[in-house]
C-alpha cells in the first residue's frame, strides 16, 4: 500500500489543502489515498474558504462508511485529538497509517505507539 502514497509523505499541512495544491489537511490526504486505491469518496470540504470541520463529518458519518472491528489496509482509523474525535488518518496495514497534521506536515505513524496508542476512536472502511 506505502508504494502507492510514498510521495505524499512530507507534503505541508494546510488546513482545507487537496491536491493538487500547496499542502493537505488529513482529511484531503485521506481522500487522495482513497482515490490512488480506486475508492474514491465524497468530499464535502471543496471550498478554500469552507474550514476544514473534522468533527462534522466524524458526527455526521458520511453515508457510505462502516465501522470495523479491526484496521485493514484502506480504511481509515479516527483519532481523538485535545479530547475529541478530531483526526483521521488513512491506513496503510495494520500498524502503520498516513496523516496530516500542523506541526510535521504528511507523515506515517503507528497504531501501537504513543501518542496515538490511546487516542483511537474507530476505524472505518467506505463503501463495502
Amino acid at each position: 500500500m506505502i508504494e502507492l502514497v510514498h510521495d505524499l509523505v512530507g507534503l505541508p499541512y494546510l488546513a482545507g489543502g487537496r491536491l493538487p495544491g500547496r499542502g493537505v489537511d488529513c482529511f484531503g490526504l485521506v481522500v487522495e489515498c482513497c482515490r490512488r486505491i480506486g475508492r474514491p469518496i465524497p468530499d464535502p470540504f471543496t471550498s478554500a474558504e469552507q474550514p476544514m470541520d473534522v468533527r462534522r463529518w466524524i458526527a455526521e458519518r458520511l453515508g457510505g462508511w462502516r465501522r470495523i472491528d479491526h484496521p485493514v489496509a484502506g480504511g481509515v482509523v479516527e483519532l481523538r485529538s485535545m479530547e475529541h474525535p478530531a483526526h483521521l488518518g488513512f491506513l496503510l496495514d495494520e500498524l502503520h497509517f498516513l496523516h496530516s497534521l500542523a506541526k510535521t506536515g504528511s507523515v506515517v505513524g503507528r497504531l501501537d505507539r504513543d501518542p496515538w496508542l490511546h487516542r483511537i476512536e474507530g476505524y472505518y472502511v467506505y463503501g463495502a
